[in-house]
């Protein structure tokens, strides 16, 4: 772990086939990996960032695994991850106390958000994602606006993930922000991910 009192400028750097750990670190002051590449596994897992601003836009990290599990932002002014990359992506009991901005990302695997929690607004305008994003046990005092999102039909989903539970918590969010056609539109994709499940009987595959 490292206390970074004056904040940390690592703007277009490259981490290449290797695992950096960040862990358990303090980031205070301006934080940027603006335009970073990174090729293996790095995490950012338990960190406190109470700097002005935080920067990980246009990341090129496709190819790696980035975790921020229980980190926490309490910036003075806002998170940036628009335009970036992502492979692998892990934002597992996060605390966001301020704007994030997530605009025009690519999620190409695994993304989750779960048990995260958002006390200002987050916006994910242009962004899309390969599989089905996890917002399960999230938070948001302002539920995001889900008909700007890219997100995949259940036919078109990676198999590994658990489509129905997602989809579930999507059509929550849809109903928090009073958005109904993407609420009937995540509750159809919620019953079309259960019969796709070969344990679902068939006498309730009938029902649906």
């Amino acid at each position: 772990s490292t206390d970074f009192q004056r904040g940390a400028q690592f703007s277009k750097s490259k981490c290449l086939g290797s695992s950096i750990h960040f862990s358990m670190s303090k980031f205070s002051g301006l934080t940027s990996f603006e335009g970073s590449t990174f090729t293996g596994d790095v995490y950012f897992n338990e960190i406190t960032f109470d700097g002005g601003s935080v920067f990980f836009g246009d990341l090129n990290a496709e190819t790696s695994s980035l975790s921020f599990d229980s980190s926490i932002f309490t910036v003075r002014n806002s998170v940036s991850f628009s335009g970036s990359q992502f492979g692998e992506v892990y934002f597992n009991g996060t605390q966001f106390n301020n704007t994030v901005f997530c605009a025009a990302a690519r999620f190409t695997d695994e993304c989750s958000f779960a048990n995260a929690i958002f006390e200002r607004a987050i916006g994910f305008a242009g962004s899309s994602f390969h599989g089905v994003p996890d917002f399960n046990f999230a938070s948001f005092r302002q539920p995001p606006d889900l008909s700007i999102l890219q997100i995949p039909e259940p036919e078109k989903a990676p198999l590994y993930t658990p489509l129905e539970q997602r989809y579930r918590k999507l059509k929550q969010l849809a109903a928090q922000a009073g958005d109904h056609e993407q609420e009937l539109k995540f509750f159809g994709y919620e019953m079309r991910s259960k019969l796709m499940r070969p344990e679902t009987p068939f006498p309730h595959k009938a029902l649906i």
